[in-house]
C-alpha cells in the first residue's frame, strides 16, 4: 500500500545468423497503489489584500484538503511569496475529505504565491504531486 511501481521491458531482434539487429527498452508509466493513506493537496491560494496598519504587507488564504482514505497527521503548510518563504503554519490532524483554511500574512505579491502542504515530506501519502500550488498574484 502507498507504493508506486513501473515495468521495464527489453526487446531484442536477431537476424537468421543470430546476430543482434536492434535492441530497445520501454518503461511503463508509474502505477500508484494508494491503499489507506492520506493525500494532502492545496486547493486554492487567494487573497493579497493589504494588511491594515502594515504598509507593504498583505494577507493570503490557503485552502488545503486531505483527499486520501486515512487521517493525515499533524503537518506544516508553507507559504512563499515571489519565491521567498514567508511562513509555515502547523496544521492539526486532517480527516479524510476534510478541508482546512489558513490565513497568512506576508509581503505584497508582485509575481506569484506558492503554498506547499507537508513541505518537510514528513507525511507518507498516496501522491506528493498535488502538495504544491503556485498562482499568479491575486
Amino acid at each position: 500500500e502507498g507504493s508506486a511501481y513501473r515495468t521495464v521491458v527489453g526487446f531484442r531482434w536477431y537476424d537468421g545468423d543470430g546476430e543482434l539487429i536492434r535492441r530497445i527498452r520501454r518503461r511503463s508509466k508509474p502505477c500508484d497503489q494508494p491503499g489507506l493513506l492520506p493525500n494532502l493537496g492545496v486547493l486554492r491560494v487567494s487573497g493579497g489584500q493589504p494588511l491594515a496598519g502594515a504598509p507593504g504587507s498583505a494577507t493570503y488564504t490557503v485552502r488545503i484538503v486531505n483527499r486520501g482514505r486515512a487521517t493525515a497527521p499533524r503537518h506544516g503548510v508553507r507559504l512563499a511569496v515571489d519565491g521567498h518563504n514567508v511562513d509555515t503554519q502547523i496544521v492539526a490532524a486532517l480527516a479524510p475529505g476534510e478541508v482546512r483554511q489558513l490565513v497568512f500574512a506576508g509581503p505584497t505579491c508582485t509575481r506569484s504565491v506558492t503554498a506547499r502542504a507537508d513541505p518537510e515530506d514528513a507525511v507518507r501519502e498516496v501522491s506528493e504531486r498535488d502538495n504544491v500550488l503556485t498562482a499568479p498574484c491575486p
